[in-house]
């Protein structure tokens, strides 16, 4: 790789790291190129993407940004996933295909608000309902009350109306 190449993937990769929610390293190793197209595919749907990275480049363009905890972990074959909007939506993927036994991909790391997450910590961020879920849940949280309300004030009407109805019928039944 020429020099102006390696500096136009700096630069690259320092605007990922400019950007970028959270970044997951992963050991692609063995993968298929159809299954790397796959995932791929899948991360772009969710607005994330994944990149094959030069280790040294890597290292270079992370130094300065809020991910240089990074650093140390670039080595053998990485790919990096990222998100600049969800931070969930890749953890989630990345869960899904390192679980698949027929696709050989592995998390490393992932480094999200400035700090490091384990394995462990990156399975409970993927373990955690997505943003639209989320987002249904407090409007429905937030409607209950309003429809609660609109359920007592139209009891009285009904209960008024019941009463009035028994009333006719024990009339009628004594005009008979």
């Amino acid at each position: 790789m020429e020099k102006a190449q390696k500096e136009v993937e700096i630069s690259s990769l320092q605007k990922r790291f400019s950007t970028a929610k959270i970044a997951i390293l992963t050991s692609y190793s063995g993968m298929k190129v159809e299954q790397m197209t796959q995932l791929r595919a899948e991360l772009r749907k969710e607005g994330a993407g994944y990149k094959v990275v030069k280790n040294t480049l890597a290292k270079i363009a992370c130094k300065g940004t809020d991910f240089e905890g990074l650093h140390d972990h670039f080595k053998g074959t990485i790919g990096m996933a990222y998100s600049e909007a969800d931070p969930v939506a890749p953890a989630k993927i990345l869960k899904k295909y390192s679980q698949d036994e027929e696709i050989p991909l592995s998390v490393i790391i992932a480094h999200m608000d400035g700090r490091l997450l384990a394995k462990g910590e990156l399975d409970a961020l993927a373990d955690l309902p997505s943003r639209e879920e989320l987002l249904a849940k407090l409007a429905g949280s937030m409607l209950a009350p309003a429809q609660n309300m609109v359920q007592v004030l139209a009891a009285v009407p009904r209960q008024v109306v019941t009463v009035l109805a028994a009333l006719r019928d024990k009339k009628e039944q004594e005009t008979k």
